[in-house]
């Protein structure tokens, strides 16, 4: 079946690149659509092969992990509020709303093409629901859904292709799998969004919240500064394998505890989290399985939702500190605004910042990643021509802010010019949002 579809596939780009000889802008569109340019995909590479890059993705969750190992213990806030005391099942049509609102993906792991399981959903419908609610009732996530197909994605399109560090794992599950997780995120979003559990300050995987909004507010809040004459000093947060090496007996704790998720609906994500294996598949060839002791798949429905969960006392670290703070799923962005006499008093500020959640990281199995980190000043020409730019440690290292400072005042009489301005700036910086 996979080698029919390759087949159909090479005679549909073939015809596609035909029908373009005449048109430059539409044959090259299609070609960066054949080598996957959109999407950052794997590019072809002579030297990298399947069990290279897991051997990589192995070795860098063990690195964290070890790094990690002797951290003090994580603390836990609690939390007084109900209890979600499990999940209710779903009727055939609302199974049929979740399928029918699904991407269209397929998985090499899927028995059928999705497209196929869809034109003949009044057939499947009932089977579906019953396996849906049966794995609801009984907290179980069958062991043939926790299989993971891992696609190595170029993480910029600039990269050294011949690096394994180049690549991020994305994990390509089952489209059954995705059908039951997006019934239990549906349900846990519901009751964080009834008992306002969720980080008011927290972008990813919420209606209403995206990359564009999380940059609007922290550009707002840059803005509103540089008019009352404050230069802000930029933090860009960059965590290692940060979903990767999330500690299950943390999560559970966290979430029982933080969330008051019950005993039954915890048995469902610890069969879901737990036993899981991955192979990764690269330039045709596929890898061993490797079964994981830890993280959440990153391209699961569920699994970035966990995290936010698992992360969200980041949030109230800096704000205890009196530093503003916006994250999208694992990428941070922390902020301080001052007048130029106040810089010294600004930047110790958000280095006790960095320095408690770096340790809070620590003791939860996740590592700061210092050589990512990157700190930048944003002001008016005058406010900027005030600061001194210093080395700021973060993680044992030290990081010196981008020596590419914004200049706020370069469209100064232009509201709508500087405005567009230093959006394309700061969206530069947000370039980890996806």
């Amino acid at each position: 079946m996979h080698s029919l579809y390759q087949h159909k596939e090479n005679l549909y780009w073939n015809a596609c690149i035909e029908s373009n000889a005449g048109n430059s802008k539409k044959m090259w569109k299609s070609v960066s659509s054949v080598l996957k340019r959109d999407k950052y995909a794997s590019a072809a590479s002579s030297s990298l092969t399947a069990d290279r890059l897991s051997l990589f993705f192995k070795n860098k969750i063990d690195g964290v992990r070890a790094a990690t190992a002797n951290a003090d213990p994580p603390m836990y806030s609690s939390s007084s509020g109900k209890q979600f005391t499990g999940f209710r099942e779903y009727s055939m049509e609302e199974i049929r709303r979740v399928l029918i609102q699904s991407p269209m993906k397929t998985s090499m792991l899927d028995p059928l093409p999705t497209d196929v399981l869809l034109e003949s959903i009044d057939i499947l419908l009932p089977f579906i629901s019953t396996m849906c609610n049966a794995s609801l009732r009984e907290g179980i996530l069958p062991t043939s859904q926790k299989a993971a197909i891992i696609t190595p994605i170029l993480k910029k399109a600039n990269l050294d292709v011949d690096d394994v560090k180049s690549f991020r794992p994305i994990s390509n599950l089952t489209f059954i799998s995705k059908v039951i997780e997006r019934i239990v995120a549906e349900q846990i979003k519901t009751f964080l969004a009834e008992s306002d559990l969720m980080p008011p300050l927290q972008s990813a995987y919420r209606p209403g919240h995206s990359t564009e909004t999380a940059t609007l507010k922290v550009l707002s809040d840059i803005l509103d500064a540089a008019d009352s004459q404050k230069a802000t000093l930029l933090g860009l947060l960059d965590m290692s394998a940060a979903f990767d090496t999330v500690d299950f007996e943390f999560m559970f704790h966290r979430l029982e505890v933080s969330y008051r998720l019950s005993r039954t609906v915890l048995k469902w994500i610890a069969s879901f989290v737990t036993d899981r294996t991955q192979a990764v598949a690269f330039d045709g060839n596929t890898s061993s399985p490797v079964k994981l002791i830890c993280g959440v798949p990153q391209g699961s429905v569920l699994g970035p939702l966990l995290f936010v969960m698992y992360a969200a006392e980041v949030m109230r670290i800096a704000q205890s500190h009196g530093v503003c703070i916006h994250a999208y799923a694992d990428d941070l962005q922390i902020y301080v605004s001052c007048k130029a006499v106040d810089q010294q008093a600004a930047t110790s500020q958000i280095v006790s910042c960095v320095e408690e959640i770096d340790r809070w990281m620590s003791s939860n199995r996740l590592k700061l990643n210092a050589n990512k980190t990157e700190f930048i000043w944003l002001g008016t020409r005058q406010q900027l021509l005030k600061i001194i730019q210093k080395q700021l440690g973060v993680g044992g290292a030290s990081v010196a802010p981008v020596s590419k400072v914004c200049d706020l005042g370069v469209f100064i009489d232009d509201e709508l010019s500087m405005a567009a301005h230093v959006s394309h700036v700061v969206s530069d910086c947000f370039y980890q949002l996806r």
